[in-house]
Protein backbone atom coordinates (compact mmCIF):
# COMPACT_ATOMS: atom_id res chain seq x y z
CA UNK A 1 0.00 0.00 0.00
CA UNK A 2 2.85 2.21 0.95
CA UNK A 3 4.43 1.69 -2.89
CA UNK A 4 3.46 3.96 -6.08
CA UNK A 5 2.31 2.63 -8.37
CA UNK A 6 0.05 -0.29 -6.91
CA UNK A 7 -3.63 -0.67 -7.46
CA UNK A 8 -5.54 1.05 -4.93
CA UNK A 9 -6.69 -0.61 -2.31
CA UNK A 10 -9.91 -0.04 0.46
CA UNK A 11 -8.83 2.36 2.90
CA UNK A 12 -10.36 4.12 5.91
CA UNK A 13 -7.26 6.08 6.44
CA UNK A 14 -4.43 7.09 4.75
CA UNK A 15 -1.22 7.41 6.89
CA UNK A 16 -0.06 5.45 3.90
CA UNK A 17 0.55 8.30 1.41
CA UNK A 18 3.59 9.57 4.25
CA UNK A 19 4.76 6.38 5.28
CA UNK A 20 5.22 6.13 1.84
CA UNK A 21 7.39 9.13 1.05
CA UNK A 22 9.35 7.97 4.14
CA UNK A 23 9.88 4.53 2.76
CA UNK A 24 10.64 6.24 -0.89
CA UNK A 25 13.30 8.66 0.56
CA UNK A 26 14.75 5.73 2.76
CA UNK A 27 15.44 4.00 -0.94
CA UNK A 28 13.19 0.99 0.49
CA UNK A 29 15.69 -0.07 3.64
CA UNK A 30 13.64 -1.21 6.25
CA UNK A 31 16.51 -0.03 8.53
CA UNK A 32 16.30 3.58 6.81
CA UNK A 33 12.58 3.47 7.04
CA UNK A 34 12.31 3.45 10.95
CA UNK A 35 16.06 5.57 11.50
CA UNK A 36 13.94 8.19 9.32
CA UNK A 37 10.06 7.66 11.45
CA UNK A 38 12.27 8.34 14.82
CA UNK A 39 13.83 11.66 13.22
CA UNK A 40 10.97 13.00 12.50
CA UNK A 41 9.29 12.67 15.79
CA UNK A 42 12.32 13.57 17.63
CA UNK A 43 12.64 16.65 15.57
CA UNK A 44 8.86 17.34 16.01
CA UNK A 45 9.54 16.88 20.05
CA UNK A 46 12.50 18.94 19.97
CA UNK A 47 10.28 22.22 18.03
CA UNK A 48 7.73 21.90 20.70
CA UNK A 49 10.13 21.79 23.59
CA UNK A 50 11.94 25.10 22.80
CA UNK A 51 8.51 26.57 22.08
CA UNK A 52 7.06 25.74 25.48
CA UNK A 53 9.97 26.88 27.26
CA UNK A 54 10.26 30.27 25.49
CA UNK A 55 6.03 30.25 26.69
CA UNK A 56 7.17 30.00 30.37
CA UNK A 57 10.26 32.23 30.32
CA UNK A 58 7.42 34.91 28.96
CA UNK A 59 4.50 34.40 31.05
CA UNK A 60 6.23 33.82 34.03
CA UNK A 61 9.00 35.64 36.50
CA UNK A 62 10.67 32.12 36.38
CA UNK A 63 14.55 32.61 34.50
CA UNK A 64 14.87 29.64 32.02
CA UNK A 65 18.80 28.44 32.70
CA UNK A 66 20.34 26.33 30.25
CA UNK A 67 20.03 23.35 32.18
CA UNK A 68 16.50 23.60 32.54
CA UNK A 69 16.62 24.19 28.59
CA UNK A 70 18.36 21.17 28.33
CA UNK A 71 16.23 19.34 30.93
CA UNK A 72 12.97 20.09 28.93
CA UNK A 73 14.46 18.94 25.64
CA UNK A 74 15.34 15.67 27.08
CA UNK A 75 12.31 15.16 28.85
CA UNK A 76 10.47 15.99 25.80
CA UNK A 77 12.82 13.39 23.74
CA UNK A 78 12.41 10.66 26.11
CA UNK A 79 8.92 10.88 26.36
CA UNK A 80 8.37 10.51 22.67
CA UNK A 81 11.34 8.07 21.77
CA UNK A 82 9.59 5.99 24.50
CA UNK A 83 6.68 6.09 22.66
CA UNK A 84 8.69 4.79 19.65
CA UNK A 85 10.59 2.33 21.22
CA UNK A 86 7.02 0.64 23.12
CA UNK A 87 4.88 0.68 20.20
CA UNK A 88 5.96 -0.42 16.97
CA UNK A 89 9.13 0.64 15.74
CA UNK A 90 7.95 1.36 12.05
CA UNK A 91 6.71 4.12 11.38
CA UNK A 92 2.57 3.90 11.71
CA UNK A 93 -0.35 6.57 12.15
CA UNK A 94 0.22 6.86 15.47
CA UNK A 95 3.82 8.26 15.18
CA UNK A 96 2.71 10.39 12.48
CA UNK A 97 0.05 11.94 14.07
CA UNK A 98 2.26 12.88 17.20
CA UNK A 99 4.49 14.03 15.03
CA UNK A 100 2.01 16.30 13.38
CA UNK A 101 0.20 17.34 16.53
CA UNK A 102 3.90 18.60 18.20
CA UNK A 103 4.20 20.34 15.10
CA UNK A 104 0.68 22.37 15.38
CA UNK A 105 1.73 22.74 18.92
CA UNK A 106 4.68 24.48 18.57
CA UNK A 107 3.77 26.50 15.51
CA UNK A 108 0.63 27.91 17.37
CA UNK A 109 2.60 29.15 20.66
CA UNK A 110 5.60 30.61 18.12
CA UNK A 111 3.15 32.64 16.21
CA UNK A 112 0.96 33.67 19.31
CA UNK A 113 3.45 33.81 21.96
CA UNK A 114 5.16 36.45 20.36
CA UNK A 115 2.91 39.77 19.74
CA UNK A 116 5.67 41.97 18.89
CA UNK A 117 6.24 40.31 15.65
CA UNK A 118 4.16 41.48 12.45
CA UNK A 119 0.69 39.97 11.84
CA UNK A 120 2.39 38.33 8.57
CA UNK A 121 4.91 36.52 10.79
CA UNK A 122 2.25 35.50 13.18
CA UNK A 123 0.24 34.19 10.13
CA UNK A 124 2.76 32.22 8.39
CA UNK A 125 3.33 30.49 11.67
CA UNK A 126 -0.57 29.47 12.22
CA UNK A 127 -0.53 29.16 8.76
CA UNK A 128 2.13 25.87 9.04
CA UNK A 129 -0.12 25.32 12.26
CA UNK A 130 -2.86 24.48 10.84
CA UNK A 131 -1.09 22.56 8.00
CA UNK A 132 -0.19 19.94 10.70
CA UNK A 133 -3.62 19.80 11.66
CA UNK A 134 -5.01 19.13 7.53
CA UNK A 135 -2.03 16.76 8.00
CA UNK A 136 -3.38 14.27 10.98
CA UNK A 137 -6.86 14.73 9.59
CA UNK A 138 -5.54 12.60 6.66
CA UNK A 139 -3.47 10.17 9.03
CA UNK A 140 -6.33 9.97 11.82
CA UNK A 141 -9.51 11.78 11.40
CA UNK A 142 -10.74 12.02 14.81
CA UNK A 143 -7.28 13.87 15.72
CA UNK A 144 -7.73 16.92 13.13
CA UNK A 145 -10.96 17.30 13.80
CA UNK A 146 -10.45 17.55 17.65
CA UNK A 147 -7.46 19.70 17.42
CA UNK A 148 -9.99 21.95 14.99
CA UNK A 149 -12.20 22.10 17.83
CA UNK A 150 -9.55 23.09 20.16
CA UNK A 151 -6.87 25.29 18.59
CA UNK A 152 -9.35 27.49 16.42
CA UNK A 153 -11.01 29.20 19.51
CA UNK A 154 -8.06 29.31 21.16
CA UNK A 155 -5.82 30.90 18.66
CA UNK A 156 -8.79 33.47 18.48
CA UNK A 157 -8.97 33.93 22.05
CA UNK A 158 -4.98 34.05 22.20
CA UNK A 159 -4.45 36.81 19.84
CA UNK A 160 -7.46 38.90 21.24
CA UNK A 161 -5.96 39.07 24.75
CA UNK A 162 -2.02 38.86 23.72
CA UNK A 163 0.03 37.01 26.26
CA UNK A 164 1.95 40.49 27.95
CA UNK A 165 0.19 42.98 25.64
CA UNK A 166 -2.74 45.25 27.39
CA UNK A 167 -4.31 45.68 24.09
CA UNK A 168 -7.03 44.06 22.86
CA UNK A 169 -8.19 43.71 19.20
CA UNK A 170 -11.17 41.31 18.05
CA UNK A 171 -9.52 41.38 14.36
CA UNK A 172 -6.65 40.19 15.49
CA UNK A 173 -8.22 37.65 17.32
CA UNK A 174 -10.50 36.75 14.07
CA UNK A 175 -7.99 36.79 12.20
CA UNK A 176 -5.37 34.16 13.71
CA UNK A 177 -8.44 31.66 13.39
CA UNK A 178 -9.23 32.50 9.40
CA UNK A 179 -5.39 31.60 9.13
CA UNK A 180 -5.20 28.36 11.22
CA UNK A 181 -8.44 27.23 9.19
CA UNK A 182 -6.83 28.47 5.92
CA UNK A 183 -4.22 26.44 6.91
CA UNK A 184 -6.05 23.36 7.60
CA UNK A 185 -7.59 23.52 4.45
CA UNK A 186 -4.43 24.33 2.34
CA UNK A 187 -3.22 20.79 3.91
CA UNK A 188 -6.23 19.17 3.47
CA UNK A 189 -5.98 20.37 -0.20
CA UNK A 190 -2.31 20.07 -1.34
CA UNK A 191 -3.01 16.18 -1.01
CA UNK A 192 -5.90 16.00 -3.13
CA UNK A 193 -3.53 17.97 -5.62
CA UNK A 194 0.36 16.45 -4.98
CA UNK A 195 -0.70 13.10 -3.53
CA UNK A 196 -3.62 11.28 -5.15
CA UNK A 197 -6.85 13.07 -7.17
CA UNK A 198 -9.89 13.67 -5.16
CA UNK A 199 -11.87 10.73 -7.33
CA UNK A 200 -9.39 8.23 -6.09
CA UNK A 201 -9.12 9.66 -2.88
CA UNK A 202 -13.18 8.83 -2.54
CA UNK A 203 -13.11 5.18 -4.22
CA UNK A 204 -10.62 4.36 -1.52
CA UNK A 205 -12.59 5.32 1.63
CA UNK A 206 -15.37 4.26 -0.07
CA UNK A 207 -14.32 1.12 -0.40
CA UNK A 208 -12.59 1.13 2.57
CA UNK A 209 -16.10 1.74 5.00
CA UNK A 210 -17.61 -0.86 2.25
CA UNK A 211 -15.74 -3.64 3.97
CA UNK A 212 -15.85 -2.09 7.81
CA UNK A 213 -19.63 -1.24 7.90
CA UNK A 214 -20.70 -4.66 7.12
CA UNK A 215 -18.42 -6.09 10.03
CA UNK A 216 -20.17 -3.15 12.35
CA UNK A 217 -16.91 -1.74 13.03
CA UNK A 218 -15.94 2.53 12.05
CA UNK A 219 -12.70 1.71 13.20
CA UNK A 220 -10.07 0.30 10.97
CA UNK A 221 -5.83 0.85 11.72
CA UNK A 222 -5.62 2.21 8.12
CA UNK A 223 -5.63 -0.50 4.68
CA UNK A 224 -8.25 -3.28 4.94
Amino acid sequence: AMRPGDNLLPTNGFFHWYTRLLLEASDGSLFGFRVAGLLLVLGSGLFFSVQVMRIVERVTPIRVTAIMRAASVAFMLLATTGYYALALPSPNYNLLNLAGVLVAAGAMLRALGRPEDTAVHRCLWLLIAGMCIGFCTWIKWPTGIAMFIVLVPMAAIWAWFPLGDPRRSLRNGVGAALCLIAGGVVGIAVNLVVIQSPLETWNQLNGGLGYLLPLGSNHGDGIV
